[in-house]
């Protein structure tokens, strides 16, 4: 599992425009070959390489990794807000074990807000869920202090960053069978993204040709959503915050606006459309405060109409599973 902060101090790299066009190019697609890249950026093999190196020993840089699509495989992400009692250390420790080797667990957020922290996990129904559900209260409920729980019921956006170029996220695909070959290749390709066809296929016994001719059929499929890069935002002086929404109404016209606003704003990196307390989720990456709260009053002037009431909740960490053990 990837974690990230978004506190505490980092050495600082200094960042020019060359290394900003690098790192949009490889959020949108951590597959682009070198000779796209010397191309489109003007520099040599040698230079791309010493500048990508040079951000993944600052910490920038992550990991590259395959942004599967857990809905073609029947899941979809329910989000658990709870505020845990602190003073319980043993079973706060507890909790987090279970929550971080869970098969379902997709993210782990903490916060220093509202809520202590958010757990996401992927579940192919509400009977899946409820057992999910179940589990963490008969062993955590002593700790477990206050909770709110929210499903999704359509992903608007998502995005590794806010130097990813947003795409709009599609819901239907043609229908392929998988076989054990492309489990594996997507778990490889979940690890490094960048990993090339050779080396690929030298792992699952296949041609290179082989192992293209599989990228470009899950990709077609939807299965995989895009190749993309996990950078330590925080390293790059972003802050994490969640915003949800609850609306007074909601129809198909002030959807189809929020969904544009969504589109057009870089810094909303995931958005969807929810079932609980509240309507809409957004997490948002800013560099200040004075950036969000820029954000939110256009949107809170845009969608005063049908804007309820509203929370925001600032990251402290975030757990991430690109691939959960479910599948």
């Amino acid at each position: 599992m990837d974690k990230l902060r978004f506190s505490g101090k980092y050495e600082k790299i200094k960042i020019d425009k060359k290394d900003i066009t690098l790192m949009q190019k490889i959020s949108t697609d951590s597959r682009v070959p070198l000779t796209k890249l010397t191309k489109d950026l003007g520099l040599s093999r040698d230079s791309i390489n010493y500048r990508m190196n040079r951000l993944k020993k600052a910490g920038i840089i992550q990991k590259f990794y395959a942004g599967i699509n857990l809905q073609r495989f029947g899941y979809k992400p329910f989000h658990f807000f709870m505020i845990v009692d602190e003073r319980k250390k043993d079973l706060h420790k507890d909790l987090n074990e279970f929550m971080e080797k869970h098969p379902a667990t997709r993210r782990i957020t903490t916060y220093s807000d509202r809520w202590d922290l958010s757990w996401t996990v992927m579940a192919r129904n509400l009977e899946e869920f409820d057992k999910i559900r179940m589990e963490l209260y008969q062993r955590f409920s002593s700790i477990i202090i206050d909770k709110t729980l929210l499903a999704t019921i359509t992903k608007y956006q998502i995005s590794s960053s806010p130097y990813m170029t947003k795409e709009d996220y599609k819901e239907q695909y043609e229908e392929i069978e998988l076989d054990k070959t492309d489990a594996k290749l997507l778990r490889l390709l979940a690890a490094n993204a960048r990993e090339n066809a050779i080396k690929l296929g030298s792992k699952l016994k296949l041609s290179s040709d082989a192992v293209i001719y599989r990228i470009k059929r899950l990709r077609n499929a939807g299965i995989i959503k895009y190749f993309t890069t996990l950078f330590d935002l925080s390293r790059l002086d972003y802050h994490l915050y969640t915003y949800c929404i609850a609306c007074s109404k909601f129809d198909q016209k002030a959807e189809a606006k929020l969904k544009e606003f969504i589109y057009q704003n870089p810094s909303i990196i995931r958005a969807e459309k929810t079932f609980g307390d509240y309507d809409v989720m957004l997490q948002i990456a800013a560099k200040t405060p004075q950036e969000f709260h820029r954000l939110i009053k256009e949107l809170k002037i845009q969608f005063a109409d049908i804007m309820d009431t509203y929370d925001a909740w600032i990251a402290n960490e975030e757990r991430y599973d690109v691939l959960p053990d479910i599948l």
